[in-house]
């Protein structure tokens, strides 16, 4: 699967809080013009990063690294046959964060392994 590094200082600063999930949201979709959202775009079209919901779908430790699995909702605008008309609809899909403990860096996984 394809990696994208990200920048989450304010989520690995409250990591273990009971505030985390929050802090992780609110950081994602202040970041949400740099996720690969075109990529959970299938149908074509592009996605709408202003539009950007997000919520944990769970989290997992395994050594030094924390596995978070992210559900993403967005808005997609595809053209049409006309020049000056698109068609929105909603989008979304889900992102693996990987945050890593020992090297306080974080990737983004998303797609296939094609």
């Amino acid at each position: 699967m394809p990696r994208q590094p990200i920048k989450l200082e304010k989520s690995f600063s409250r990591l273990n809080s009971v505030d985390f999930k929050d802090v992780l949201a609110e950081e994602l979709t202040d970041l949400a013009s740099e996720l690969p959202l075109d990529q959970l775009t299938h149908e074509g079209g592009w996605p709408d990063d202003s539009s950007f919901q997000c919520s944990v779908r769970s989290i997992k430790e395994k050594s030094k690294k924390v596995y978070i699995e992210i559900e993403c909702f967005f808005d997609v605008s595809a053209p049409t046959g006309c020049s000056d008309i698109s068609v929105d609809s909603s989008g979304g899909g889900t992102l693996v964060i990987i945050m890593d403990r020992s090297t306080k860096t974080a990737a983004l996984e998303y797609g296939d392994d094609d």
